[in-house]
């Protein structure tokens, strides 16, 4: 159970992580 808990705790960090860089992307391309 903790495992499984962990790698989803890991994937929603990636996920959270590239969100992230697309945004901060974003705005330096629009700026």
């Amino acid at each position: 159970m903790n495992c499984v808990l962990f790698d989803m705790v890991s994937q929603v960090i990636l996920i959270m992580d590239f969100i992230e860089k697309m945004l901060l992307g974003q705005t330096t391309s629009i700026i």
